[in-house]
Protein backbone atom coordinates (compact mmCIF):
# COMPACT_ATOMS: atom_id res chain seq x y z
CA UNK A 1 0.00 0.00 0.00
CA UNK A 2 1.25 3.65 -0.79
CA UNK A 3 0.93 6.39 1.38
CA UNK A 4 0.79 9.86 0.01
CA UNK A 5 1.94 13.43 2.19
CA UNK A 6 0.50 16.28 1.42
CA UNK A 7 1.93 20.05 2.39
CA UNK A 8 -0.40 22.61 3.10
CA UNK A 9 1.14 26.18 3.34
CA UNK A 10 -1.24 28.70 4.68
CA UNK A 11 -0.88 32.59 3.80
CA UNK A 12 -1.04 34.60 6.36
CA UNK A 13 -1.21 38.57 6.30
CA UNK A 14 -1.92 39.73 2.50
CA UNK A 15 -1.81 43.65 1.94
CA UNK A 16 -2.30 44.28 5.69
CA UNK A 17 0.68 46.83 5.36
CA UNK A 18 -1.56 49.64 4.45
CA UNK A 19 -4.81 51.02 4.77
CA UNK A 20 -7.44 51.68 1.78
CA UNK A 21 -8.73 54.34 3.71
CA UNK A 22 -7.44 56.48 6.34
CA UNK A 23 -9.88 58.73 8.94
CA UNK A 24 -10.13 62.38 7.56
CA UNK A 25 -9.03 65.54 10.18
CA UNK A 26 -12.70 67.38 11.30
CA UNK A 27 -13.35 70.49 12.98
CA UNK A 28 -16.68 70.28 14.83
CA UNK A 29 -18.32 71.99 17.89
CA UNK A 30 -19.10 70.92 21.18
CA UNK A 31 -22.29 68.58 21.41
CA UNK A 32 -22.15 67.77 17.56
CA UNK A 33 -21.25 64.34 15.98
CA UNK A 34 -18.06 63.17 14.82
CA UNK A 35 -18.20 60.20 12.26
CA UNK A 36 -14.56 58.41 11.38
CA UNK A 37 -14.23 55.75 9.13
CA UNK A 38 -11.20 53.52 7.66
CA UNK A 39 -10.83 50.65 5.28
CA UNK A 40 -7.91 47.84 5.72
CA UNK A 41 -5.97 46.28 3.04
CA UNK A 42 -6.98 42.38 2.47
CA UNK A 43 -5.89 40.01 5.66
CA UNK A 44 -6.01 36.71 6.31
CA UNK A 45 -7.91 35.88 8.64
CA UNK A 46 -9.66 39.22 8.18
CA UNK A 47 -8.12 41.89 10.31
CA UNK A 48 -9.25 42.66 14.50
CA UNK A 49 -9.86 46.58 14.26
CA UNK A 50 -9.68 49.41 16.84
CA UNK A 51 -9.74 52.79 16.95
CA UNK A 52 -7.23 54.77 19.14
CA UNK A 53 -7.66 58.28 20.19
CA UNK A 54 -4.06 59.69 21.20
CA UNK A 55 -2.98 56.62 21.39
CA UNK A 56 -5.50 55.34 23.94
CA UNK A 57 -8.10 52.39 23.02
CA UNK A 58 -11.13 54.36 22.24
CA UNK A 59 -13.77 52.72 24.46
CA UNK A 60 -16.85 55.36 23.98
CA UNK A 61 -18.74 55.42 20.81
CA UNK A 62 -20.71 53.69 18.46
CA UNK A 63 -18.02 51.31 16.51
CA UNK A 64 -19.29 49.23 13.41
CA UNK A 65 -17.47 46.91 11.44
CA UNK A 66 -18.26 45.50 7.95
CA UNK A 67 -16.22 43.33 6.43
CA UNK A 68 -15.55 42.72 2.71
CA UNK A 69 -14.19 39.36 1.41
CA UNK A 70 -11.84 37.68 -1.59
CA UNK A 71 -12.71 35.46 -3.92
CA UNK A 72 -9.06 34.94 -5.38
CA UNK A 73 -7.90 32.95 -2.44
CA UNK A 74 -10.95 30.55 -1.43
CA UNK A 75 -12.67 33.64 0.48
CA UNK A 76 -10.26 33.28 3.62
CA UNK A 77 -9.10 36.74 3.91
CA UNK A 78 -10.80 40.34 3.60
CA UNK A 79 -11.25 43.74 4.04
CA UNK A 80 -12.21 45.65 6.70
CA UNK A 81 -14.30 48.82 6.90
CA UNK A 82 -14.47 50.23 10.49
CA UNK A 83 -16.92 53.34 11.30
CA UNK A 84 -16.73 55.17 14.63
CA UNK A 85 -19.67 57.36 15.93
CA UNK A 86 -19.18 60.22 18.56
CA UNK A 87 -22.63 61.64 19.88
CA UNK A 88 -22.41 64.99 21.76
CA UNK A 89 -18.36 65.48 21.60
CA UNK A 90 -16.72 67.65 24.15
CA UNK A 91 -13.63 69.14 24.11
CA UNK A 92 -12.25 66.46 25.33
CA UNK A 93 -13.16 64.10 22.74
CA UNK A 94 -10.69 66.13 20.36
CA UNK A 95 -7.38 65.28 19.78
CA UNK A 96 -5.60 62.81 17.23
CA UNK A 97 -7.38 59.38 15.89
CA UNK A 98 -6.43 56.58 14.20
CA UNK A 99 -7.71 53.07 13.03
CA UNK A 100 -5.39 49.93 14.18
CA UNK A 101 -6.07 46.52 12.27
CA UNK A 102 -3.98 43.41 13.60
CA UNK A 103 -3.99 40.02 11.65
CA UNK A 104 -5.34 37.50 14.30
CA UNK A 105 -2.58 35.12 13.49
CA UNK A 106 0.33 36.49 12.78
CA UNK A 107 -0.09 39.77 14.89
CA UNK A 108 1.30 41.43 12.55
CA UNK A 109 -0.12 45.45 13.50
CA UNK A 110 -1.12 48.07 11.07
CA UNK A 111 -1.54 51.48 11.67
CA UNK A 112 -3.36 53.99 9.64
CA UNK A 113 -2.60 57.78 9.35
CA UNK A 114 -4.10 59.75 12.46
CA UNK A 115 -6.47 62.57 11.49
CA UNK A 116 -7.21 65.48 14.14
CA UNK A 117 -10.46 66.10 15.97
CA UNK A 118 -10.86 69.35 16.64
CA UNK A 119 -13.40 70.43 19.39
CA UNK A 120 -14.53 74.15 19.79
CA UNK A 121 -17.28 75.56 22.48
CA UNK A 122 -20.51 76.79 20.40
CA UNK A 123 -20.22 80.67 20.69
CA UNK A 124 -23.16 82.18 22.26
CA UNK A 125 -25.26 85.64 21.05
CA UNK A 126 -24.04 88.20 22.59
CA UNK A 127 -27.75 88.57 24.82
CA UNK A 128 -26.96 85.74 26.81
CA UNK A 129 -23.62 86.59 27.88
CA UNK A 130 -23.89 88.34 31.45
CA UNK A 131 -21.13 90.65 30.69
CA UNK A 132 -20.61 91.90 34.18
CA UNK A 133 -19.26 88.59 35.14
CA UNK A 134 -15.69 89.47 33.45
CA UNK A 135 -15.84 93.11 34.42
CA UNK A 136 -13.77 93.57 37.84
CA UNK A 137 -15.71 95.91 40.87
CA UNK A 138 -12.76 98.14 40.73
CA UNK A 139 -12.94 99.05 37.43
CA UNK A 140 -14.90 102.24 36.18
CA UNK A 141 -17.94 102.14 33.70
CA UNK A 142 -16.99 100.91 30.21
CA UNK A 143 -18.49 102.43 27.62
CA UNK A 144 -20.82 99.99 25.04
CA UNK A 145 -18.49 99.26 22.29
CA UNK A 146 -15.74 98.42 25.01
CA UNK A 147 -18.18 95.91 26.97
CA UNK A 148 -19.02 93.87 23.70
CA UNK A 149 -15.10 93.85 22.57
CA UNK A 150 -14.74 92.33 26.37
CA UNK A 151 -17.08 90.00 26.18
CA UNK A 152 -16.30 88.84 22.35
CA UNK A 153 -12.59 88.48 23.86
CA UNK A 154 -14.24 86.05 26.72
CA UNK A 155 -16.26 83.92 24.55
CA UNK A 156 -12.94 83.18 21.82
CA UNK A 157 -10.94 81.96 25.68
CA UNK A 158 -13.46 79.84 26.16
CA UNK A 159 -14.57 81.54 29.32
Amino acid sequence: MQTTTWTVVVVVGADTRQFQTSPASQSVFVDSTVTLDCLTGYSAPPADVRWLHDAVTVTTGRRTVAEFGSRQDGGTSARRSALLTLDFVSLADGGFYECVAVNPLSGEVVHSRRAYVNVTGKLQHSSEIDTRTYIPASVPPIDAITRVHLASLCIAANH
